[in-house]
């Protein structure tokens, strides 16, 4: 063989050993790559003890809190009623007054002689203690200051009452007698309701009944006012049922705008624990089955690695979250997501949450 074949043929062998060479290296970097790509990315929430709520709606009425009939304590005609109904008045305004004339009379005849009584007794009561009078005198005097001064009192009072005022603030809701009428003691004269505290009555069966025992929250709708979610705070349960067996419920909230009116339809939705927090809730997708049985992935948080978990899982509530009545434990770290695709002892990597001031998980 001349020596030109032989350079020929070493270029063909030493281009075969570099492809050879270079199909080694690629083949080698494609396992490391493909054995980079099977690290399993995957969420996990922490085991805590939770609620399994439920709601219910339930129809009702508003109904206001006072609904007070005023009178007065005194009788005579009326020479001032300066209210009509549908009128807001604030606590302690004045609603009607009844002619005063006789009452300042007596008020002033009684105080004329509660001075004088008042002025007598001081004197015998210093003449008492030097022993100038008897005590049985004595007593007659301070019995007859003592009648005097309730005297005065009364007439005050009476004369006080001659001017009916709210006792507290409020809408006029009805108006029982006209200026100038005379009006005896106890006779109803307006009718006030307050309206920054109203009420909602519901009627529940006894087993719905028994749920209000683990009330959680309640909030009600209403429609003619254009209010949602309002608050309400559970006011009073009747202990005896209509004839219907149902039993009447009130629930309490605040009206500082008056914007809810007595007699509105009002929608109140009750939540309410179903398991009284006994259990915790995982997602639905945390849990799956196999050979009828239910497992969640519990992750190792030292070795990184998930072993299947056998529950026991108990109701599902309305959120897509599901009871666990057994197998896991508060403070368990639990896949949450993906996990039909893992196997016993696989190891895998927790996707890390983003930061808030990571805006689209750049950095």
């Amino acid at each position: 063989m001349n020596r030109v074949k032989i350079k020929k043929f070493a270029r063909i062998l030493f281009y075969i050993s570099s492809a050879w060479l270079m199909a080694i290296l690629m083949g080698c970097s494609g396992n490391k790559e493909q054995k980079a790509d099977y690290t399993k990315y995957v969420k996990a929430i922490e085991v805590k003890s939770g609620t399994n709520n439920i709601t219910n709606t339930f129809s009702g009425k508003v109904e206001e809190i006072k609904d007070v009939q005023l009178s007065f304590r005194v009788g005579g005609p009326i020479n001032k009623l300066s209210v009509n109904e549908g009128d807001y008045i604030n606590k302690g305004d004045i609603i009607a007054e009844i002619d005063e004339r006789d009452y300042l009379i007596n008020f002033n005849k009684a105080k004329a002689n509660y001075s004088q009584v008042k002025s007598e007794f001081k004197r015998y009561k210093e003449l008492y203690k030097i022993n100038k009078i008897s005590a049985n005198n004595f007593e007659k005097f301070e019995t007859a200051f003592l009648m005097a001064e309730n005297a005065y009192k009364n007439a005050e009072n009476a004369l006080n009452d001659t001017k009916l005022k709210a006792p507290f603030s409020g809408y006029i809701f009805k108006k029982q007698v006209d200026n100038f009428e005379t009006v005896s003691p106890g006779m109803p004269i307006v009718s006030i309701i307050d309206m920054s505290k109203m009420e909602i009555s519901i009627h529940l069966s006894d087993s719905q009944l028994e749920k209000l025992e683990r009330l959680e929250k309640a909030n009600c709708n209403i429609q003619g006012a254009e209010v949602n979610n309002i608050p309400v705070k559970l006011k009073s349960v009747n202990k005896k049922s209509n004839g219907a067996d149902l039993y009447e419920v009130k629930f309490s909230l605040n009206n500082s705008n008056n914007a809810i009116r007595p007699g509105m339809a009002a929608n109140v939705v009750i939540e309410y624990d179903n398991n009284n927090g006994r259990n915790p809730l995982l997602p639905i997708q945390s849990v799956f089955s196999k050979n009828n049985n239910s497992y969640v992935w519990i992750y190792n948080t030292t070795t990184s690695i998930v072993k299947k978990q056998k529950v026991k899982i108990g109701n599902l509530n309305n959120n897509g979250r599901i009871e666990i009545l057994s197998g896991i434990k508060e403070g368990d770290m639990v896949i949450s997501a993906g996990v039909h695709s893992l196997t016993d002892n696989q190891k895998v990597q927790l996707i890390k949450k983003k930061a808030k001031t990571n805006i689209g998980g750049l950095l």
